[in-house]
């Protein structure tokens, strides 16, 4: 009984398309995150932003605006900080702001 084997070769045409496939692929995956991303069109501080007013201290946003910190308990963070960034000397762990602000009043929660 003979066997016999096929021996299947991509020609020069088939790597190129199967080349220009994953280029392409690849481009729209890295192209979809920067469509999705907020925009920073319109946004401007309405002057209330400072550290008298803000308990929490002031932080930037996406958009590299002034904005008063979360405090802590307060939820935080998402891929483009649509939650809020935690104010001075927290951190931001399981979506919610972690250690104490000037007011000493305290969180921690490491436990997602």
């Amino acid at each position: 009984m003979a066997s016999s084997t096929f021996n299947i070769r991509p020609t020069k045409s088939t790597r190129s398309i199967l080349c220009g496939l994953l280029f392409a692929t690849i481009f729209l995956i890295f192209l979809q995150p920067a469509n999705s991303a907020p925009s920073c069109s319109g946004n401007s501080n309405n002057g209330e932003v400072s550290d008298q007013t803000c308990v929490n201290g002031v932080v930037l946003d996406w958009c590299h605006q002034q904005v008063c910190g979360k405090g802590p308990g307060e939820p935080c963070g998402g891929r483009w900080l649509e939650n809020g960034a935690c104010g001075e000397n927290m951190f931001c762990a399981c979506g919610v702001c972690n250690g104490c602000n000037r007011l000493l009043q305290c969180y921690s929660n490491l436990k997602c």
